[in-house]
């Protein structure tokens, strides 16, 4: 019975070391696992921080963007009121030639060569040689 009493002692003190031993891994697993928990709740924070930014980051973006297609819209207007601005000028600049080469230098308009065209009147005056001033006229 001793015998049998010291058995029993060996396998129970195997039993309880063995069971200390997983209470040891046990409590060591479930340390690693508060610990993983707390490193996924932390980055869980970070990228909700991160997503929070980027979204704030994204609607300054809009608002920037919008300001700037208002910009490019008014620029275009302006453009296109200088253009037809610039237009009318050549036509007014086009009439003004045309009206000093008609009066001023006595070009006719359709004149490539800028050659004049000139008739000259027979003078009533005795003498002669002597003629009135060249007229021009239009081919």
């Amino acid at each position: 019975m001793r015998k049998e009493l010291e058995n029993v002692q060996r396998k129970m003190t195997f039993l309880e070391e063995d069971c200390q031993k997983k209470t040891h891994e046990i409590q060591l697993a479930v340390d690693q696992q508060m610990r993983c928990e707390q490193q996924t709740a932390e980055q869980r924070r970070r990228l909700e921080s991160a997503l929070e930014s980027a979204g704030v980051q994204v609607s300054d973006a809009r608002v920037e963007l919008e300001g700037t297609l208002g910009r490019v819209q008014a620029l275009e207007a302006q453009l296109s009121r200088s253009e037809e601005r610039g237009r009318d000028l050549e036509v007014k600049l086009g009439s003004v030639v045309s009206t000093l080469r008609r009066s001023v230098i006595g070009i006719l308009p359709g004149e490539a060569s800028g050659v004049l065209q000139k008739t000259r009147s027979r003078s009533s005056s005795p003498r002669r040689g002597e003629t009135f001033p060249l007229r021009f006229t239009r081919t």
